[in-house]
């Protein structure tokens, strides 16, 4: 996707539709906000492959925030921990 007066053009030059931004930008934010909080991600835990086209799933997705919940929390004690520790 390039950027050309003042429009995204695809490959074979043509301008992307309306649509296909809205879509492409949609799964951009969501994956990005997904990986700057989680870390490096696997495609295949948001892949499901059943049929003959593959789907976007978030099956996986609530285990995946609770142990990055558990991870934040187990930071925050060691964090506070070392706190204790210095002003003691």
């Amino acid at each position: 996707m390039e950027l050309e007066n003042g429009e995204f053009m695809r490959k074979d030059g043509k301008p992307h539709q309306i649509k296909e931004l809205e879509a492409f930008l949609q799964t951009w934010l969501f994956f990005g906000l997904l990986r700057e909080c989680l870390g490096e991600l696997e495609k295949e835990d948001f892949i499901l492959r059943e049929g003959k086209v593959p789907h976007i799933t978030t099956a996986k997705l609530k285990e995946k925030l609770e142990k990055w919940r558990d991870q934040v929390k187990e930071e925050a004690k060691t964090e506070a921990h070392h706190r204790r520790m210095i002003s003691a």
